[in-house]
């Protein structure tokens, strides 16, 4: 039975992970397309740009719905007569927090509407883009695979998805190989089509599905404009091929992308209490963490929940962007406010540093943690805290304890050692249980974290640095030098001679400094 508007799946949810919906065929019913996806199901589209123009249009678009994510790229039929500053600007606009990929990008010596030696320059330095800036790439390729294949090779930057994919067996293979996920759209659904083996070959753990509409409008369409709502379809005859039901390929491409994009699937957005959130209730302490949190031009809010906080943050900041995984919780603040932007993401796929480098200035942090989730968070802040101006956080009491223990203490440990590195830690006051709903178990602490304008130590290695605070503390009843020989047997008997029966949680901050430093000094 074919998929349709009177039958629907109502246990599958759709994403369309390349739609054009910025293009002028759609200017005289945009918003009647996007809302008839989402009665098809469609609850998730990606709309890539083609020049720069473009992608500020997708951008927009992204703005204007929740469930809309931008691309930003040059297209290969656009790369001649580009500006002198097209690099910088597309690298401006990738830094948007709702820019979850670079493209379309790649190579077209089919029409050959640009010279090849401009296509493959300007193709060049946006995998470098895409690479510098950690975002995956939507890659067009018609009648260049082998030209595309070398320049990947050469960047060595191997993380995208294969739109519209007309390659042969052999390049599939390699593209699977490198971890490259393959889209597929309307032509799968032709009645011509020749190439199902394809679909076969691609496990439907790297499938992800496309319209590219307004073109390539699936059968029965075809011919006609093509619109999201369609997905569907290419679903369908997706799982048909690959001997699935509908709604397990819905829910594992909705799952594919979220591991390429960032884009929160639908069934981990419904089952987001799991993280264990309890939401402030009290007006009071929410005026006070306000009032801690200060003044300024941005304000990154982690998980605002029903938006106590955030109704307070949007009158001391410019701009408050929040990024929430719930989706209903996003759909109650969309709009609320008119400087508030809610991000349908989850906190710990978040950029903070290209969103501080598209509003030009280093953000404050605010959050109600949950509890379950709080330790990746704290270092997911450490990751990017050149572009934090300070961190205001409400957390376990348990956990601000152990940040702010000192030496020889039972609480002391690898958090306290790696992020009092980096920040300066301060308590500022006890939340009781009270105040919140569903009301936790214990004590909440807010505390607030300040960078350090350099880390102590600051000409020790980061990555050295980690791996022997965790070695030391790997086993607590060990002593140090036990602990650390079998990683740096080359330091184990200079460690026997300073620091004979220590153990880690005895050292300070700048005791492991020194260890990194006679590390350093045997390399």
């Amino acid at each position: 039975m074919r998929y349709s508007r009177q039958n629907p799946d109502e246990k599958s949810f759709f994403i369309d992970t390349h739609a054009h919906l910025d293009f002028p065929q759609f200017d005289g019913d945009r918003d009647e397309v996007i809302e008839r996806a989402k009665s098809f199901g469609v609850v998730r589209i990606i709309n890539p740009g083609v020049d720069l123009e473009s992608s500020q249009r997708a951008i927009k678009l992204s703005e204007n719905y929740y469930h809309v994510f931008a691309a930003v790229g040059i297209h290969p039929h656009e790369t001649a007569n580009l500006p002198d500053d097209w690099l910088e600007r597309l690298e401006h606009l990738a830094c948007h927090p709702k820019v979850v990929a670079i493209g379309e990008i790649g190579l077209d010596f089919y029409r050959d509407l640009s010279p090849r030696d401009t296509q493959k320059r300007v193709f060049s330095a946006q995998i470098e883009l895409a690479k510098r800036l950690s975002l995956p790439m939507i890659l067009h390729i018609r009648n260049a695979h082998n030209h595309v294949k070398k320049i990947l090779e050469e960047h060595g930057y191997f993380k995208g998805v294969m739109h519209a994919y007309s390659g042969d067996e052999k390049f599939l293979s390699w593209a699977l190989d490198k971890g490259f996920y393959v889209g597929f759209g309307g032509p799968i659904t032709f009645k011509n089509y020749k190439k199902h083996y394809l679909v076969r070959m691609t496990p439907l753990e790297r499938i992800l599905s496309e319209t590219d509409c307004p073109y390539l409008s699936p059968h029965p369409y075809r011919g006609k404009r093509n619109e999201p709502a369609r997905i569907p379809l290419i679903v369908e005859k997706i799982a048909e091929v690959c001997g699935k039901t509908l709604s397990e390929t819905a829910n594992t491409i909705a799952k594919n992308a979220e591991k390429l994009f960032g884009i929160p699937a639908p069934a981990k957005a419904k089952s987001v209490k799991s993280l264990g959130q309890n939401f402030l209730i009290n007006p009071k302490i929410a005026d006070r963490i306000a009032n801690l949190s200060g003044e300024g031009e941005l304000c990154v809010e982690i998980g605002p929940g029903k938006g106590i906080l955030t109704e307070r943050l949007v009158n001391r900041f410019s701009r408050v962007i929040a990024l929430e995984l719930d989706e209903d919780l996003v759909r109650l603040l969309w709009g609320k406010f008119e400087n508030l932007f809610v991000v349908h993401m989850d906190f710990l796929r978040a950029d903070i540093s290209r969103i501080s480098r598209f509003y030009d200035t280093k953000a404050v942090v605010v959050g109600n943690i949950p509890y379950s989730v709080t330790s990746p968070i704290l270092f997911h802040i450490l990751a990017h805290r050149t572009a934090i101006k300070e961190a205001l956080l409400m957390v376990q009491r348990e956990v601000a304890e152990r940040l702010l223990a000192s030496p020889g203490s039972k609480t002391y440990g690898i958090p306290t050692v790696i992020l009092g590195r980096h920040f300066t830690i301060k308590r500022c006051f006890n939340v009781s249980p009270a105040n919140f709903s569903p009301q936790p178990e214990v004590t909440s602490t807010v505390i607030k974290l300040i960078p350090r304008k350099e880390p102590l130590c600051p000409d020790v290695d980061d990555e050295l640095f980690s791996k022997v605070v965790h070695k030391a503390f790997a086993h607590r009843r060990k002593t140090l030098a036990n602990n650390l020989k079998e990683s740096f047997p080359e330091i184990y008997e200079s460690l026997l001679g300073e620091y004979a029966g220590l153990r880690a949680e005895q050292l300070n901050i700048m005791d492991f400094c020194e260890i990194c430093k006679k590390l350093r000094n045997f390399s």
